[in-house]
């Protein structure tokens, strides 16, 4: 049944941007989140995040200590708590109660947790798309946000799954982000490759989306994407980094951007439109990374300061051991709100990456023109 302070008639899914006055959002949890299942597909795909461990002694072995996940769940369980004081409603994937084998024809892997539902699933306009999955591990996630897409579907949100990958050992592109230049035209890519792709390559910008462009199996997501919405939004493909884009840039509102000092150098590979958007750059956290023996950093340790979440245009929430960063967002005139979220590099996600956004107070405009 619909949450009472959910009005009447009221649309159930209305996301256009990062930025408008957020109503309701899918926060995850990490209960029996687990390690294992990473395979080739992974390290081809976060291959630039883990660099560090798997270039040390013989790779480090992927484990998360149950300290570290307690730890994690309790700053999650406070951060639904403080979006819920501020009048935001808050709904939670169903907890995973075991990890299970999953086997299918083209692989054999283990279930995770919906620790960060912005990964897989993309909220645009008043539709719902479950992403075509590019970790074997997490093939069956949507069965853990069932119940929430299925209150949504009943109140008459679209709700889409992309084609199934195979995820064989053959249908991933391979070839590192960096050597490849240019985005390629269906004709150019190999038949064998999957369309497969995160909903976290994804920025929205009202009519049009920023899609992080890492391998071929993105771009044909992109054109999936464009296809699937003919004229309703606008796809541009770029290339900035290995897979999600959240860790690179985010806006913060109409005109300006949070971006990640990699992004220094990568600015003209912007669309025209958003080069002329001013720009903040966040302090380099690259200067604080310590690296932890006793566990491998599973994300992107260059733009988890990046990753914050939005209330409103003047309202950004911001992990609290950022506070280089947060001073800097109150000098340019934002309110800011200090949460604490421990071990977003080794969970694979900041506070953007945590959440999913589902209703925000706004319509449909074009902020490129």
């Amino acid at each position: 049944m619909p949450n009472k302070k959910i009005k009447k008639g009221s649309l159930p899914v209305n996301v256009y941007t990062e930025w408008a006055p957020l109503k309701e959002i899918v926060l995850g949890t990490c209960l029996n989140f687990n390690m294992d299942g990473f395979d080739e597909a992974f390290e081809i795909l976060y291959r630039d995040n883990i660099k560090n461990a798997l270039e040390s002694e013989k790779k480090q072995i992927f484990k998360i200590s149950k300290q570290y996940t307690i730890e994690r769940q309790n700053d999650l369980d406070n951060f639904a708590k403080i979006l819920t004081k501020r009048g935001i409603l808050v709904r939670r994937p169903r907890r995973l109660d075991e990890p299970r084998v999953i086997r299918t024809p083209f692989f054999t892997s283990i279930t995770n947790a919906v620790d960060s539902p912005r990964d897989m699933f993309l909220c645009l306009g008043n539709e719902i798309i479950e992403t075509p999955q590019t970790n074997r591990k997490r093939y069956f996630e949507g069965m853990l946000m069932r119940d929430i897409f299925m209150d949504y579907f009943r109140r008459g949100a679209p709700w889409t799954c992309a084609p199934t990958p195979q995820l064989s050992a053959t249908s991933i592109d391979n070839v590192h982000w960096s050597k490849v230049k240019k985005i390629h035209s269906i004709q150019r890519i190999e038949t064998k490759y999957d369309i497969a792709f995160d909903a976290a390559n994804c920025l929205k910008f009202g009519e049009d989306i920023l899609m992080n462009i890492g391998n071929k199996n993105h771009e044909l997501g992109a054109l999936w994407l464009q296809r699937h919405f003919e004229n309703k939004f606008r796809i541009h493909p770029v290339r900035l980094t290995d897979l999600h884009i959240d860790g690179m840039l985010m806006p913060l509102r109409y005109g300006l951007l949070l971006i990640n000092p990699l992004m220094r150098k990568k600015i003209h590979l912007l669309p025209r439109a958003l080069q002329k958007w001013k720009m903040i750059e966040a302090p380099d956290e690259n200067k604080k990374f310590r690296y932890k023996k006793d566990h491998l950093q599973l994300a992107s340790f260059a733009g988890m300061s990046v990753n914050v979440l939005s209330l409103d245009e003047k309202t950004i929430c911001v992990r609290d051991e950022d506070k280089s960063l947060g001073d800097l967002l109150e000098k340019n005139k934002f309110n800011v709100v200090p949460v604490k979220l421990r071990h977003c590099e080794l969970f694979g996600g900041g506070l953007h990456c945590a959440t999913l956004d589902v209703r925000r107070d706004e319509k449909k405009a074009n902020y490129w023109k």
